[in-house]
């Protein structure tokens, strides 16, 4: 994340909108365009969490992949097949390999990343290494000399 983003993440959220609905307005009439999936991710001390909206996919169908600090979620969905003689008559699901990244900015524990799926959204913890998570330091009574 930019330093930018990280001041103005809403910014960040203006321009996502604003690519995604240029790539579909430069899309042909009646193509299907995919771009990604909406996404939440939550920060706390400890963990990173990641929800990720695919309804309609299945679970052979989602690829996560944790390389380095970069989280990597892949997804595939087929074009559905049509009754015999079916005419589009409007095609908004998006269909075709979908692609998200995100970038934690501090180790993370790759070992303990959990990644579940129910009712068309995942769910990803990614803990934070021991060395960047908060931890409480004492503060003691200076002796009186």
């Amino acid at each position: 994340m930019t330093a930018l983003e990280l001041a103005f993440p809403e910014l960040a959220d203006f321009e996502r909108s604003l690519t995604t609905w240029a790539d579909g307005v430069r899309g042909r009439q009646g193509e299907r365009r995919a771009i990604s999936f909406p996404v939440d991710v939550y920060e706390t001390g400890e963990a990173f969490w990641v929800r990720a909206e695919m309804a309609g996919l299945e679970m052979k169908d989602i690829d996560v992949q944790l390389v380095g600090q970069q989280l990597i979620i892949k997804a595939q969905r087929a074009q559905p097949e049509l009754p015999q003689g079916a005419a589009v008559v409007r095609a908004e699901l998006p269909v075709g390999q979908f692609l998200r990244t995100f970038e934690f900015g501090v180790p993370v524990e790759t070992e303990q990343v959990q990644a579940k799926y129910r009712s068309g959204l995942l769910t990803i913890h990614v803990p934070k290494a021991q060395a960047v998570r908060p931890r409480s330091i004492p503060v003691e009574a200076d002796a009186v000399e």
